[in-house]
């Protein structure tokens, strides 16, 4: 059988539109919005502090987890690094408690950043050039009901922000990894039942959602290839390291 020219367009079409659906669906998977002060190769930034991480519903397992995984990630970009624990200590050390701590919290939360206000003190009290806020905007796993079909899926969204000791900011970064599990299909065979909760299930021996340091460590990966090199002005730094 021949196809007409017109029948091979409608083809070239549903095959254009399947192609721009799968970037699509794949773009679902990994998105980042990453902006770089343009003139950053000329600042002196050497010694960045990671103000510990904040979350949406101040969940401490949650940002935990994040801060473990961002941590390794960024050590090996070339600064010279206080960890988030390391700056809540000092913090405690310099105010006698957790209260400065919580209001530069408050202010990630509510701004995605650190207040320009607060950055000269708090980058002469901490010693550094910069510091570095990470808020946790979702933090999700969700795997269909045992008698549902649907596909399992974890997503982890992140907004990072670096400003300066002059309170300039100078790096952003937000953005979404999502991992996908198998297909949950009901109808295969269950292999156990559970009788946790109210009610008995079927428990299929299916793949669920993936975990959640898995979806952490590829945003983490992808974003320390998008944070800026130390700057060469950074090596005249006058912040002695610690």
């Amino acid at each position: 059988m021949r196809w007409s020219r017109t029948a091979w367009g409608v083809v070239a079409v549903i095959v254009l539109a399947l192609a721009v659906a799968g970037a699509a669906g794949a773009a679902k998977k990994a998105r980042d919005q990453v902006w770089v002060r343009p003139d950053f190769s000329t600042l002196k930034v050497g010694r960045i502090a990671f103000l510990p991480v904040t979350s949406y519903d101040n969940n401490i397992q949650t940002e935990n987890s994040v801060e473990a995984s961002l941590g390794p990630a960024f050590k090996g970009i070339g600064y010279r690094w206080l960890s988030g624990t390391t700056t809540r200590e000092l913090l405690r050390s310099k105010t006698g408690g957790d209260s400065l701590l919580k209001t530069l919290r408050a202010g990630v939360l509510a701004q995605g950043r650190l207040d320009s206000l607060h950055a000269p003190g708090l980058a002469s009290m901490l010693r550094c050039d910069a510091v570095l806020t990470v808020r946790v905007d979702q933090y999700e796993r969700h795997e269909p009901e045992w008698n549902v079909a649907g596909k399992p899926y974890t997503t982890v969204q992140l907004r990072s922000a670096l400003v300066d000791s002059s309170g300039r900011l100078l790096w952003t970064a937000s953005g979404t990894q999502t991992g996908e599990g198998s297909y949950y299909d009901p109808n295969t065979n269950p292999v156990a039942v559970s009788d946790k909760g109210l009610e008995r299930k079927l428990v299929s021996g299916q793949a669920g959602a993936p975990p959640f340091g898995e979806v952490l460590a590829l945003l983490s990966v992808r974003w320390a290839t998008l944070f800026p090199a130390p700057p060469a002005a950074a090596a005249d730094s006058a912040v002695a390291p610690r």
